[in-house]
């Protein structure tokens, strides 16, 4: 039995990221590194038949769809550390969060890759290269979704109490937050079934892996959560970074 007795919401310890801070600075020379494998696949995902796949004028399209498929994009260094690392995005984002930042600095799963560790970046389904469910949007009644404008996100992600103030103190830089608003997506979530396919694509994942550690941001800080509701199999550890959400206090069986 595991007992979570709360969301723990941490920014990665300060001592495991500034041994790379010259390396992460913008335009800095980073050294060559060695990777044994890297690849691309997907997890979870259902077929479906429908008449509805498009609403298009005059047509009729109907068939067979392959949907909530969650697409993962892999590295795994030489001499891999124990367990390898998943990275799950946020609200109206893509596994993009990850990567390169919108100023040219290193990404969380290249650090972790130069660390030693294995990292698996999801795109949320029906986000990023996870298509969505086109029967949603072409039935009669138009879909839930969300699309996050440059001002809300302002406050949302607290560059400022409001667009375009900034708070005392604040570090992103902003002469790149265009880069950073091409970077943000629709978000179908309103439109996923429960549980949301991302979660069981994650159960399966850290299955197939034997073990990783699930490391979640805002709107998915309480997927890892979730996924271990569903089975702690394969959960080697939960970091969940400023969650929009928390799990009551309650004991999960490990099934």
């Amino acid at each position: 039995m595991t007992r979570i007795s709360s969301c723990i919401a941490v920014f990665m310890a300060t001592a495991m990221l500034t041994g790379a801070q010259e390396q992460r600075v913008a335009g800095a020379k980073i050294p060559p590194h060695v990777i044994e494998k890297q690849g691309s696949f997907f997890i979870g995902g259902h077929d479906i038949y429908s008449e509805t796949l498009t609403n298009l004028d005059g047509s009729t399209e109907a068939g067979t769809i392959t949907v909530d498929q969650v697409y993962v994009h892999y590295q795994i260094p030489v001499d891999a550390r124990r367990h390898p690392l998943t990275l799950i995005h946020g609200c109206c984002l893509t596994g993009k969060t990850w990567e390169t930042t919108p100023d040219g600095r290193m990404g969380w799963d290249e650090y972790f890759v130069r660390e030693g560790y294995a990292t698996y970046v999801i795109d949320q389904a029906a986000r990023g290269r996870s298509a969505g469910n086109a029967t949603a949007a072409s039935s009669a009644k138009l879909p839930t979704a969300r699309h996050a404008a440059h001002e809300g996100a302002w406050v949302i992600f607290r560059f400022g109490p409001e667009y375009p103030k900034v708070f005392p103190g604040m570090q992103f830089p902003l002469e790149a937050q265009s880069e950073f608003w091409k970077q943000m997506v629709p978000d179908w979530n309103a439109t996923l079934p429960t549980p949301n396919p991302t979660v069981t694509a994650l159960s399966e994942l850290a299955q197939r892996l034997g073990g990783t550690v699930l490391i979640s941001h805002s709107q998915s800080g309480i997927f890892p959560f979730q996924t271990a509701a569903l089975s702690a199999k394969g959960i080697a550890g939960i970091v969940s970074i400023e969650p929009g959400a928390c799990p009551a206090a309650s004991v999960v069986s490990r099934k």
